[in-house]
């Protein structure tokens, strides 16, 4: 039987719609893998393990979905955040970006960190909670053509690692813990004007070196951030490209330097905050 996704929306930026679960019959089995994506000028297409197929129709800019059997709950979590709503957001005409968002004290602006898997975004991010910072997003964000964040999703994922350093307990049920970090919704929208990418380096460096981009640079250092860049048809990827030069101009892009570990959090953190009040 084939449905409708019912999404939910808070003023004018989505949330975690926690309500649309209730709409399905959960198992306590895991998805391992995406068995097949489909993609062309007309639809995008998912199929999990035959279990489910989600596919989502351009023309009629709605998504569908036919569920063969039943799926866990964090399945669906991982299905709609990670794969649906992304490319919705996409067709939208929204810039969808693999980072994470942070409302600045005092400013009304929020700001983003930005840098391949692993290289420390969430617990930069969550030393950013822990000194009184708003989290409006982890892993996703979504800027509208005024830079506007259109996402809301208040968890931070921490490697067992990270839990370590900040004392923060470790369940071991997946290679990250899922933390919720506020539970107060945001109604105030937040402009997004400076992006930081973290950029590690493999020797050893004793400063940590905060440098601005400009010009193209901005749009070939923020390209292969563009979210689910490796599944995402050429279609969206140009739409997505199309945004982001319309408002690079809009946007304050710094790359950082430094030596990866977790002493360098706090120094990372007060380079970053040097730039935001000066």
């Amino acid at each position: 039987m084939t449905e409708k996704i019912l999404l939910t929306q808070k003023g004018n930026r989505w949330v975690s719609c926690e309500e649309s679960l209730k709409n399905f019959n959960f198992s306590n089995k895991k998805f391992e893998s995406i068995e097949n994506i489909k993609a062309d000028s007309d639809f995008f297409e998912i199929n999990i393990e035959n279990a489910c197929v989600f596919r989502y129709i351009f023309s009629r800019h709605t998504f569908e979905y036919d569920i063969y059997r039943k799926i866990s709950e964090e399945a669906w979590k991982e299905i709609l955040t990670r794969y649906i709503l992304p490319i919705c957001f996409c067709d939208m005409g929204w810039l969808v970006l693999h980072a994470t968002q942070i409302a600045s004290q005092n400013t009304g602006f929020s700001f983003m960190i930005l840098g391949p898997s692993g290289v420390g975004k969430s617990t930069l991010t969550y030393d950013f909670f822990k000194s009184g910072y708003e989290v409006l997003s982890d892993d996703m964000v979504v800027l509208d053509r005024r830079c506007q964040s259109r996402w809301y999703n208040p968890y931070v994922k921490l490697t067992k690692d990270a839990c370590n350093h900040f004392s923060v307990r470790y369940t071991e049920k997946t290679n990250k813990e899922r933390i919720l970090i506020s539970r107060t919704y945001l109604e105030k929208q937040t402009e997004c004007r400076r992006l930081f990418i973290l950029d590690p380096v493999d020797e050893r460096k004793r400063e940590i070196e905060i440098m601005p981009i400009i010009g193209l640079n901005k749009i070939i250092k923020l390209y292969p951030s563009f979210y689910n860049n490796d599944i995402i048809s050429p279609e969206i990827r140009r739409k997505q490209m199309s945004r982001l030069m319309e408002i690079s101009s809009q946007l304050d892009v710094y790359r950082i330097h430094y030596e990866k570990k977790y002493e360098n959090i706090k120094n990372i953190k007060e380079a970053i905050r040097g730039v935001l009040y000066e």
